[in-house]
């Protein structure tokens, strides 16, 4: 995505590392965002994942013909195998 038109007008971004670091300190800090993430409310059950995952790999252009996005539907292989730790 261009972003040029947003920095233009004086977007300024965090680097990635820095913003990972800091949200994980806020969710693990005990406030509701850190209470409900470590009781599992923002993860799917593992069947959850599979069958939207399933549904995602076998979806269509609307006319039948396989998604253009390739054979991992658009998605990075392997993402079956990536779970959220949970705390």
């Amino acid at each position: 995505m261009d972003t040029s038109r947003a920095q233009a007008t004086g977007l300024r971004t965090r680097p990635v590392a820095e913003t990972v670091r800091d949200t994980w300190a806020w969710m693990t800090a005990g406030g509701t965002a850190g209470r409900d993430y470590a009781a599992g409310a923002y993860a799917l059950a593992p069947a959850q994942e599979d069958a939207l995952l399933r549904a995602w790999d076998t979806r269509t252009d609307g006319a039948g013909a396989p998604d253009a996005n390739g054979p991992a539907g658009g998605r990075e292989t392997g993402a079956r195998n990536v779970r959220v730790r949970q705390a």
